[in-house]
């Protein structure tokens, strides 16, 4: 069974998110807008506040699932961006 993909890689964010380390290119992230520094807080309005919670939360759907990622650039308020999941 393909499993969801979105194509960040992430560190922990202190409780406060995942912090995304790397974004792949051509990655669902990628499309969405995501960058490296980005905090990523929700999936789909669920918080996460580690790595492992975000990975869950997209391995808990399916390739071609649209979701919306709560995310903080830069200190700024949070804002929404929309990634359709490819298959890894």
């Amino acid at each position: 069974m393909e499993r969801a993909f979105l194509g960040v890689s992430m560190s922990a964010g202190g409780g406060t998110g995942a912090v995304v380390t790397d974004v792949q290119s051509d990655s669902p992230a990628a499309d969405a807008g995501l960058r490296t520094g980005d905090i990523i807080t929700a999936i789909d309005g669920q918080p996460v506040a580690t790595p492992a919670e975000v990975a869950a939360a997209v391995q808990a759907r399916k390739p071609g699932d649209t979701v919306t990622i709560t995310y903080v650039r830069d200190g700024m308020s949070e804002s929404e961006a929309t990634a359709t999941l490819s298959a890894d």
